[in-house]
Order: C-alpha cells, then structure tokens, then sequence
C-alpha cells in the first residue's frame, strides 16, 4: 500500500524510503531531504579542520612539563640517596683500614720510645734486644698481613618496583577517591584518635605509649625508647641536623 509523503504539507504519495530515517518521500522531498543532509557535511568537516588544527596546535611541555619535573626531581632524589649510601660506605671501609694502620701506628712510637730510653741510657741487655726483635717480626706479620688486606663486600641488586611511579590522567573538576594509591601495609596503634609521627627517607618515627618507635619499611620496629615526658603534639625530621 502506498505511503504519503513524511512532508506534512505535502499531498503526494511517496516514491522512496530513506532507510537512514526510516522516512518516505516523494521524489522532489527527497530531493531537498537529500540536500538538507549533504549540507550538513561543510560545516562538520569545517569543525573537524579546527580541531585538527587546535589539536597541532597544543603544546605538550604546558600539558606535561610539570609531571616531567615531578619525575625528573625523583630521579635526583634516587640518585642522592644512592650516591649519600655510597659515601657512607666508603667511610666506612676507610675506616675499617684507618683503624688497623692506628693500631700499627701506636706499637711503632711505644717501639721508639723504647729504643730512644735504651741508646740514651746505653744499658741495653740480651733480654731488651730479643724483646725489640721479636716485636719488630711482629709488626712485620702484622704489616704483611695490611697489605695483603682484602674485604668481603656483599652487594644486593638495587630492585626498582614500578608500582613507585603510578601515572594517571587527572580530571581537574573532580577529585577521585579511587586515585589514592592502595593500602600498602598496616601497623597496630593502641590510640583511637591521632599520632605524631614523623619520616626521612628510610624510617618513620611514631609515638606509641609509652614509647618513640623507630620503624623501618616494613613496618618493623627496629628501636624504641621510653618516653616519659608527657603529650607530643608534633615532631619532624631536620635535614640540617640529620635527626628527628
């Protein structure tokens, strides 16, 4: 059975069906149906080249600059720590051979002194001399034994977790509780309400009653005093002094 034109106005019978509307037209409706819709095309392509052309024209270091300064400070961060835990070796390597060539240091002046007071009194006997002796071949193992001195260096690979940077597209309208990184590990605290607690880059320092608990990444309290001297409201760690 025949259709009426879709066209209100219009009194004839349709000729054809636009499937894209599901609408019947007669051929001079069509017609313009077909026009109105390919005019259409212009301007939305006129839209597509602007934002083609707003999207050239974005610059990325205002978009991201400050994301690549967070990332590239964190770099630095790491490397000072390293580099302060590779100086604080050294110190201490130096200070295990510094220690021994002290030591060797001491019996040689207590050797001088000796042998200064027996040429100045010029009563040397058999016994002195096989003294001086036999302590002389004792520095000299002793000596021998620093230069032919080696450590046992145990060095663990330096594992980084990916899980440390976490990178996200943030919408700046709306603040997402689900952005917050996931519980990590838990400690128990017997206050129900606050804590003063304090951090570096290595420990947490937290008041738990009657103690100051130092703890270290796991959560583990590795040393704790008593502390007697009533409520901390605050407390923190100076760089300066390089304490809490």
């Amino acid at each position: 059975m025949s259709q009426p034109c879709a066209v209100s106005t219009c009194k004839r019978i349709s000729r054809t069906l636009c499937y894209g509307c599901n609408q019947n037209f007669c051929r001079e409706h069509m017609i313009e149906h077909d026009l109105s819709l390919n005019s259409q095309l212009n301007p939305l392509s006129d839209e597509i080249n602007a934002l083609g052309e707003r999207l050239k024209s974005i610059n990325l270091e205002n978009a991201i600059g400050d994301s690549h300064e967070k990332l590239k400070k964190w770099r630095v961060d790491c490397y000072k720590t390293i580099d302060d835990l590779f100086e604080q070796k050294c110190q201490e390597l130096d200070r295990c051979i510094a220690k021994k060539m002290e030591k060797q240091h001491e019996k040689i002046s207590c050797i001088r002194v000796k042998m200064s007071e027996l040429i100045q009194e010029q009563e040397a006997t058999h016994k002195d001399i096989d003294s001086l002796k036999s302590t002389l071949r004792d520095l000299e193992r002793e000596m021998s034994k620093i230069e032919q001195t080696s450590f046992q260096i145990e060095i663990k690979s330096l594992i980084i977790d990916d899980s440390l940077i976490h990178i996200e597209d943030s919408d700046i309208n709306r603040f997402d509780l689900s952005s917050i990184s996931p519980l990590y590990k838990t400690i128990n605290y017997t206050r129900e309400n606050w804590a003063p607690l304090a951090c570096n880059n290595r420990y947490l320092l937290i008041h738990q009653e009657p103690n100051l608990c130092l703890v270290d990444r796991n959560l583990t309290i590795i040393k704790q005093n008593s502390w007697i001297y009533g409520t901390i409201y605050d407390m923190c760690w100076s760089s300066a002094l390089n304490g809490f």
